[in-house]
């Protein structure tokens, strides 16, 4: 039983957030009826909308999720390279090879650096040139409206 105290710990502490979120969504759920929330799209017709702005950046998500496949199997590796390492110091002790093996999980450490670094750059010019492109949508549709049609949008 003592073995298994921490995944115990780490599970309740996932459960009671788990919670917590799902208790926060159902009351703001109700609160949006009861405020008159006044969007009439439905979501799956918003998502599809905006993925329209996502389209011509196809490319850069795809490097964006080589670079995350990447980092994800560090991720998953590294414990195993830390331990080998560890066996190395104990075990027959060749200073040479221990060498070798601390230089090759460095490396290994600063390419997984530079692809989150990549991919972080990748996403924020990739976002920044989807808001441009919806901001400038969004004023041209503004400046297209008459003056009428301006004039009888309720303010407030």
């Amino acid at each position: 039983m003592h073995n298994y105290l921490p995944l115990l710990i780490v599970g309740a502490i996932i459960g009671v957030f788990t919670l917590i979120f799902s208790l926060t969504y159902l009351m703001e759920k109700n609160r949006k009826e009861e405020l008159d929330f006044d969007r009439h799209m439905k979501d799956g017709e918003l998502i599809s909308r905006l993925m329209a702005y996502v389209g011509p950046y196809r490319k850069e998500f795809v490097k964006v999720f080589l670079l995350l496949l990447f980092s994800v199997v560090y991720d998953l590796v590294s414990p195993l390279l830390i331990g080998y390492i560890e066996e190395t110091a104990k075990g027959v002790f060749a200073l040479s090879y221990l060498w070798t093996t601390v230089g090759l999980y460095a490396g290994i450490l600063v390419v997984s650096m530079l692809c989150t670094y990549g991919q972080s750059m990748i996403l924020q010019r990739t976002g920044q040139k989807i808001l441009s492109a919806l901001r400038e949508d969004v004023f041209i549709h503004i400046e297209g409206l008459s003056h009428g049609q301006l004039s009888s949008i309720p303010v407030g």
